[in-house]
């Protein structure tokens, strides 16, 4: 399920833009870490980690060689290891307790508290590799595979981070509706199913957000052609020649 999950991430992406692809894959990667033991966790997150990035940024290998490429994919792979680490532990954890008190009331709470903690550790994932090491890497974002999607305008009230978190916690909460059907009972099942449902129905009427405009502002950009490959016969100063 981590392999098909790390593939099915990447095939929401410009390599395919099957935008739903993201959805069923974070799915099945949460599925297959949930409420796991801690190295279960890490070992999922690292082959999820590797389907996804490997194929994503395979284009590197063609401008700066397999080296660059491969090393970027285990930075980004590390940061996926450690959240499949992380959200392991949360989702067991979670479930114990409620296991533990034993009542309707702590099952509710368990299909609140886990969505949102698992979503939270998803933004958190993505915005630490959007910052460290060197500045970061910020592509592979969840948002950025909703470009074509119905969920599109909520980039504009709530930024990458929130439409993310957003699409990572309805992600979660099929996952957790899963883990605990049996426990619900399968009305309460169907109603938190179908009031998911209406809420993401409900998302996709949301316009984007305007702001006022003051003036405008003209852009030019000019692409220079240049042999920038890190093997390519340059001399100094040539692509800034290439660009004046």
């Amino acid at each position: 399920m981590a392999v098909l999950g790390g593939l099915g991430l990447d095939a929401a992406t410009p390599s395919f833009e099957w935008w739903p692809a993201a959805l069923l894959g974070a799915v099945l990667v949460l599925a297959a870490l949930w409420q796991q033991r801690t190295a279960f966790g890490l070992l999922v997150g690292a082959v999820a980690g590797a389907a996804f990035w490997l194929p994503h940024i395979s284009w590197l290998s063609l401008y700066l060689g397999p080296i660059p490429w491969l090393a970027l994919s285990t930075v980004m792979i590390a940061w996926f290891a450690l959240f499949g680490l992380v959200a392991a532990l949360t989702t067991r954890g979670l479930a114990v307790w409620s296991l533990r008190s034993d009542s309707r009331v702590a099952t509710i709470a368990l299909v609140v508290a886990q969505p949102l903690a698992v979503a939270g550790l998803w933004v958190a994932r993505e915005q630490l590799q959007s910052t460290w090491p060197y500045g970061g890497f910020a592509w592979g974002r969840l948002a950025h595979t909703a470009a074509d999607s119905p969920f599109v305008a909520l980039v504009s009230w709530l930024g990458f981070a929130g439409l993310s978190g957003v699409l990572a916690c309805f992600a979660a909460l099929a996952v957790t509706l899963i883990f605990t059907a049996k426990r619900l009972g399968t009305r309460l099942t169907i109603g938190w199913a179908a009031v998911a449902a209406l809420v993401a129905v409900a998302l996709t009427f949301v316009g984007p957000a305007t702001l006022e405009s003051n003036g405008t502002v003209r852009v030019g950009a000019v692409q220079g052609n240049s042999k920038s490959v890190i093997f390519d016969d340059r001399d100094n100063g040539d692509v800034l020649r290439d660009h004046i």
